[in-house]
């Protein structure tokens, strides 16, 4: 969570610790203009959760009755009604949490010791609206400033299995973008290989024909930094040289940040990769 303290300065609560002389504040909503004034700060700490040491998230607590204005990111139910309207059919509102719908759930019939009929491919217009839907909540959270709260207002429901924020959306910071090839470790759970995952990052290498098959292309992604010891976190793209979503492929060059969305994640050696089949897959990533 952020904040913006009274000499003008926007900083992370985890980033301020006891005894910093910017501790006692005031501090103030970071969105330009909003008037919530915060009433103290907490230190980022340790909890014990039965065998678990939990790291707490520093944090700044509301103190008063003021609300944050209509536009700010942390109005969560302005935002809430905001994207209710601007993406219909896409979002379902339950309680305080706001879900983004893909696809119905896969059901057996009863009694029946058939598995589950193949599920049925994703249409573009499908994939349109959830990228659509996708970056706009995206925004929403990157204004925040990761605020905890923000994030878990958020969840997605894919063929009916419920997912946080979090365990679908990845990137483009490398901190976050590492986290994608660990949640790809199971390799033959369709709970891992199977589940929705929205990416942010840049082309590191542009799309060019694979040498072992001439009919499929490759991409090679990063994330947008490095990590703290200076490695890259890196991914793979995938798809057939031919159809609209070798054009988006094609289209995209070295440097170019963009967002891509699938349910068919996997494996490649350690690299997280995806079979991209389908144009509205991939979209430019918003400045």
């Amino acid at each position: 969570m952020k904040a913006r303290h009274q000499n003008g300065r926007i900083v992370d609560a985890n980033e301020i610790a006891d005894g910093d002389l910017l501790k006692p504040g005031p501090w103030f909503c970071h969105t330009p203009g909003c008037p919530v004034r915060y009433g103290h700060h907490r230190v980022a700490s340790y909890a014990v959760d039965g065998s678990q040491r939990v790291l707490r998230s520093g944090t700044f607590a509301h103190g008063g009755d003021r609300s944050h204005l209509t536009s700010c990111s942390l109005n969560l139910r302005a935002q809430k009604q905001r994207l209710l309207a601007a993406h219909p059919g896409v979002f379902t509102s339950v309680g305080d949490k706001l879900l983004l719908r893909w696809g119905g759930p896969v059901r057996k019939e009863r009694f029946s010791v058939d598995p589950p009929v193949r599920r049925a491919a994703t249409t573009r217009e499908t994939y349109a609206a959830v990228m659509e839907a996708a970056i706009d909540v995206t925004g929403v959270i990157d204004r925040s400033g990761g605020d905890e709260g923000v994030l878990n207002a958020y969840w997605v429901v894919h063929r009916g299995i419920r997912y946080t924020w979090a365990d679908f959306c990845y990137g483009s910071a490398a901190a976050s973008l590492a986290r994608l090839a660990p949640s790809l470790a199971q390799a033959f759970n369709e709970a891992a290989t199977g589940r929705p995952r929205f990416v942010r990052a840049q082309v590191a290498d542009a799309a060019i024909e694979t040498n072992s098959n001439r009919g499929r292309l490759k991409l090679r992604f990063r994330a947008t930094d490095t990590l703290a010891d200076g490695r890259y976190v890196r991914g793979w793209l995938f798809g057939n040289s031919v159809g609209p979503a070798a054009d988006a492929l094609r289209d995209l060059r070295n440097g170019d940040r963009f967002c891509v969305l699938g349910d068919n994640w996997f494996r490649f050696g350690d690299i997280p990769a995806l079979n991209v089949d389908n144009l509205a897959q991939i979209s430019p990533m918003p400045v």
